[in-house]
């Protein structure tokens, strides 16, 4: 698998997670949280 494809990032920041949800490169997203954090991060993936 090249560089790049895949990247493990964890940790409680959500600068990090905004940041990534955010992203015009980011394509995806799998994520493990809260409801609430999750439908934020559909909230902001959908509207890109």
């Amino acid at each position: 698998m090249p560089d790049g494809v895949y990247n493990l990032l964890t940790g409680p920041s959500p600068e990090l997670g905004a940041a990534l949800v955010e992203h015009p490169d980011v394509n995806a997203i799998a994520f493990t949280g809260s409801t609430a954090v999750g439908r934020q991060v559909a909230r902001t993936a959908g509207s890109t």
